[in-house]
């Protein structure tokens, strides 16, 4: 699994090299980052994919939040989170706001309060 992510990785960084407008390829290449466990990568590209396309922001809000998570960063992944709580279907937010009470008491704990 990890040779093709490889392989795909580097056709992905190569199409971005040549083809910088094709702005979706950012997003390719994060999720592989992700498989592969290389957060700040994911994070990376992620962020430079919504720079190019700002209105998608919200909709990866939870992708976003879910790479802060892994690296700790409980209080951005809580503002996301909530970001993503206001445009998901209605049938998914029982689960953000049990995601959101779950990372509220992981920031509480994390600043001593908890």
């Amino acid at each position: 699994m990890f040779e093709e992510n490889d392989a795909a990785l580097k056709i992905f960084l190569q199409l971005i090299k040549h083809y910088p407008e094709y702005v979706c390829t950012y997003q390719c290449i994060s999720q592989i980052y992700f498989k592969q466990e290389n957060w700040k990568e994911a994070l990376n590209y992620i962020e430079k994919y919504i720079t190019f396309k700002p209105e998608v922001q919200p909709q990866l809000a939870y992708y976003v939040a879910r790479i802060h998570v892994k690296m700790s960063n409980y209080q951005k992944a809580l503002g996301l989170y909530i970001v993503f709580e206001e445009v998901c279907k209605e049938e998914h937010k029982a689960i953000m706001k049990k995601e959101i009470e779950r990372m509220k008491g992981l920031v509480e704990m994390r600043s001593g309060h908890g």
